[in-house]
């Protein structure tokens, strides 16, 4: 059965504020950047390592891109010194990303100067529109949060392919509009 009334009302509004949203994160890291020359994406993909993305592909899947895509956006944090890449101890044909002390560095500056002005544009609203923006967000992260199947960890290494996961789970993940389904996350369409 399809979303209807408030659900499908929310959505729409959601789905219309996530260009401004988009827009502003843009302008924002190009401020707080400023001499930096940090764009968007390179901000991104820095706290996407930050936050445990380990490879090239790790990102594609993240932001629905080619690795080409990514590739490029490495390549140049790699020559500015924020990324490197590094043999796997486990696997030396597999390369893994990891942040410099320079683009972790760089990554909680620009984190810290985005939170401080979010929050100086939220601390203009009444204490009781700011408990419901948590209950909003709240909803947001359980509706939307980090369940996504490229989240899920490896096997260890002794283990084989699918090992501890339920077999049910990999079957086809089922179409948007089935029954017991949720939309697919939004957050990873903001990035581009």
């Amino acid at each position: 059965m399809a979303p209807t009334g408030l659900p499908l009302q929310h959505a729409a509004q959601l789905l219309q504020f996530l260009p401004h949203l988009t827009r502003w994160t843009r302008d924002l890291v190009s401020q707080v950047s400023a001499g930096l020359d940090l764009s968007l994406r390179q901000y991104a993909a820095l706290r996407a390592i930050q936050e445990g993305a380990r490879s090239a592909t790790d990102l594609a899947r993240r932001w629905q891109v080619t690795p080409a895509v990514v590739t490029g956006v490495i390549d140049r944090l790699e020559r500015r010194g924020l990324v490197r890449r590094a043999a796997d101890p486990k696997d030396r044909r597999r390369l893994y990303l990891a942040l410099t002390a320079k683009g972790l560095e760089m990554s909680r500056s620009v984190d810290d100067k985005l939170t401080g002005a979010l929050a100086e544009h939220l601390a203009v609203a009444a204490p009781s529109d700011l408990l419901a923006l948590g209950r909003t967000l709240a909803v947001l992260e359980r509706a939307l949060g980090p369940g996504e199947p490229d989240a899920v960890a490896p096997p260890a290494r002794n283990e084989g392919p699918g090992a501890g996961i339920d077999k049910t789970a990999r079957r086809r993940p089922p179409r948007h509009g089935e029954a017991g389904t949720r939309p697919r996350r939004l957050s990873r369409r903001v990035i581009r």
